[in-house]
């Protein structure tokens, strides 16, 4: 496995060479298309098998997903097909599918309206309060200002606080 993805090579056993013609597109003969169909089968295999699925980059992120699960029976949707935006996860009250938070993956600057290129994922929530503190805590990114918040999740906000700006959305969200 290299950086999250599952490879391998497939061996011939009367040469002990790779059999490097199913990496190649052009090779379409009958032999080759059902080597490459049983080689990428056995390695979707052992990812359904061994690998747990992190719909998002962070570990914050996930935690937080899991921890809503936990809470509301609420696992995120993916409802864009568009590249840029198909790891955006929408949180939904189950029962009239209204939104209570967004996870985005982006520049930390989308927030900070400064030049910073780092990617961090920042789940936007609707709030009364507005904790913003310019930390990890701002103005909502792509979303009404005067209602939502973005919150930056790399860990400088603890998983309990956040849940607490999450059930404050729930909760909002719900009426």
């Amino acid at each position: 496995m290299k950086n999250g993805k599952v490879d391998g090579q497939v061996i011939d056993c009367s040469t002990g060479d790779e059999y490097c013609q199913i990496d190649v597109p052009a090779m379409q003969g009958k032999f080759v298309s059902s080597v490459r169909s049983g080689y990428l089968d056995i390695l979707g295999q052992i990812v359904d098998h061994c690998c747990l699925s992190m719909p998002f980059t962070s570990p914050q992120a996930n935690r937080i997903t899991d921890r809503i699960y936990d809470q509301y029976r609420v696992m995120p949707d993916f409802p864009w097909k568009s590249k840029s935006n198909k790891d955006n996860g929408v949180f939904r009250h189950l029962n009239s599918g209204k939104w209570f938070g967004l996870i985005i993956n982006g520049r930390r600057g989308l927030v900070t309206k400064d030049d910073d290129e780092q990617n961090v994922d920042i789940i936007n929530l609707k709030s009364e309060t507005m904790p913003v503190d310019g930390q990890s805590v701002f103005p909502a990114y792509h979303m009404n200002h005067k209602y939502w918040i973005s919150v930056v999740l790399d860990d400088q906000l603890g998983d309990d606080d956040v849940m607490k700006l999450i059930d404050e959305s729930f909760h909002l969200t719900g009426k």
